[in-house]
């Protein structure tokens, strides 16, 4: 006995019900692993890949069975969508008063953001060495928050080539005692060159954000 009429033997006739109620009738080739049904060629399970004419078929899946698997991942989808919209409007209206909050109650938690600026002073006068002068620079301390997703304009080095360019960094991020967020690594030379007011928070973190700033004001409060 085939593989087929091994798998039909109970009931060789599709058992897909038509539109009038009656079945469909036509020769089975499988048997449904869900509804344990007979199905023909015409009624078995298959996809059909984008952009190509490949079909894949289930040996062992009616189309029934197959419709209603793809309308519950649909329907789980767009659940999770609309959850996921809620918690990022929530997120959005609430992220003001916990960062108000957690600038308040926990100056402790900041860490320093300083960074080196090193000169060259070119070489000197009885030695071809080049000479440096390093001056040292101490931006607003921050809480170290999380890594973010960042846009910054990036310029890049003279002797390096090349035009500015809006870019993209996931960065450790932190939040000033101001209430401003900000990247924790300064001394990052794109971050230098560009300056601090040319980057800015992806939208869409606030969530995120939210989520990261909550453990912390924990233990103040």
């Amino acid at each position: 006995m085939g593989v087929w009429s091994a798998a039909v033997a109970n009931s060789p006739f599709c058992e897909y019900e038509l539109r009038d109620a009656t079945t469909c009738g036509i020769a089975a080739i499988g048997r449904c692993r869900t509804c344990e049904q007979a199905f023909c060629a015409t009624h078995q399970a298959r996809d059909i890949a984008r952009g190509s004419s490949a079909i894949k078929t289930y040996v062992d899946w009616c189309i029934t069975c197959q419709g209603r698997h793809n309308d519950e991942v649909r329907d789980a989808a767009t659940k999770a969508d609309y959850e996921s919209a809620r918690r990022l409007e929530d997120a959005t209206a609430n992220l003001p008063a916990l960062v108000s909050a957690l600038t308040r109650t926990a100056a402790a938690l900041v860490k320093p953001r300083d960074w080196t600026e090193t000169i060259s002073k070119g070489p000197g006068f009885f030695s071809p060495k080049l000479r440096y002068t390093y001056i040292a620079h101490d931006e607003e301390p921050a809480i170290p928050v999380g890594d973010f997703t960042w846009r910054y304009w990036f310029v890049p080095h003279p002797r390096d080539g090349g035009s500015a360019e809006w870019k993209f960094a996931t960065v450790m991020t932190g939040l000033t005692l101001s209430g401003n967020f900000v990247p924790m690594d300064v001394q990052e030379p794109a971050w230098r060159r560009t300056g601090f007011e040319a980057a800015y928070l992806i939208p869409g973190q606030e969530a995120a954000l939210y989520e990261a700033l909550e453990p912390l004001l924990q233990p103040f409060a």
